[in-house]
């Protein structure tokens, strides 16, 4: 069997880390001589001081909650996403019973306009300009802006 180097504060650091500050937890191998480093080095123990807090701090049942402003504030910095274009289409096309009724419905209307287009006789006649305006003008009041 090899013997082992001698414990060094990073060998310990890693036993804190990996097992805690509790010797009990440490491997049986190295307890001694991690034991032997915390007894003689102010350093050591202030490192295990350290993982002690932590264990401490990490065996609490709950961890303290945060207060309703840290909440509030942490909301308040999320920005809000706006919805994409097939987002709002579906929001409009909800109430109409959504795609499947929507879709239909615009392409029955869509061959509707081609047939009615196509039974509507071309109208190849010159427009009187006077009567096209009193017509869109619907009365007389409008007479002072007839050409």
């Amino acid at each position: 069997m090899t013997p082992r180097p001698p414990m060094t504060l990073d060998r310990l650091d890693t036993l804190l880390d990996a097992w805690g500050a509790d010797p009990a937890r440490w491997p049986a191998a190295e307890r001694d001589a991690a034991l032997a480093l915390v007894a003689a080095s102010a350093e050591a123990r202030t490192r295990q001081a350290a993982a002690a807090r932590l264990d401490a701090a990490l065996a609490l049942p709950d961890p303290p909650g945060a207060s309703m402003r840290l909440r509030r504030a942490v909301l308040d910095g999320i920005p809000v996403p706006r919805p994409g274009l097939a987002a709002r289409l579906r929001g409009l096309l909800q109430p109409l019973g959504g795609w499947r009724m929507a879709g239909p419905a615009f392409a029955a209307s869509l061959a509707l306009g081609v047939a009615f287009g196509s039974f509507v006789p071309k109208q190849e006649t010159a427009v009187d300009e006077d009567a096209l305006v009193q017509f869109a003008q619907l009365d007389n009041r409008y007479q002072d802006f007839l050409p």
